[in-house]
């Protein structure tokens, strides 16, 4: 199966719902930010193909991507725009180290990924598990970390009660 590429957007739909009159295909238009819509694909022969890779794109350009149905009548209205980017998932970051710390008070850091996947950065997510050897699914510090992309130091403050405890961030 195909997948988006910094240069690609792979897209899927389910297919229209049955009517008295067959869907006979579809089509897809893409715009580059623009209220200007060009058509990248025109199916109208098999309306079991529901999915499709445009390909050309600009890496890290936003685009709005619409779907038509089309039966014996004609085209049905634009759907709704989906907007995606031309770019992937960042690489991994490293993982956060330890700083300084003491009882109540560590300091982590990480490395920014190596690769952006085409698009700018938008912010980290800092998870840690329960302490107890839980899984590493507990969410630190969203509203600090999150919308910050060139944050790389992160420092938290732990309750009495978590003192000699072992957390894995």
């Amino acid at each position: 199966m195909a997948k988006s590429t910094t240069s690609s957007i792979f897209v899927t739909w389910t297919q229209a719902a049955a009517t008295q009159v067959p869907i006979l295909g579809y089509k897809l238009f893409l715009s580059a930010g623009t209220s200007q819509y060009t058509l990248v694909y025109n199916n109208t022969r098999n309306p079991l193909i529901t999915e499709f890779n445009i390909t050309g794109l600009m890496t890290g350009q936003v685009y709005q991507i619409t779907l038509v149905a089309v039966n014996f009548n004609g085209d049905s209205q634009m759907s709704d725009p989906l907007v995606k980017y031309s770019c992937v998932e960042p690489s991994i970051p490293s993982p956060p180290v330890r700083v300084t710390g003491d009882r109540t008070d560590l300091t982590l850091s990480w490395m920014i990924p190596k690769n952006d996947g085409g698009c700018p950065l938008t912010g980290f997510n800092l998870y840690r598990d329960n302490g107890a050897g839980g899984s590493i699914s507990i969410e630190v510090d969203p509203l600090a970390i999150n919308s910050r992309p060139s944050l790389t130091q992160h420092n938290l403050v732990f309750l009495p009660a978590d003192t000699g405890k072992l957390f894995r961030f």
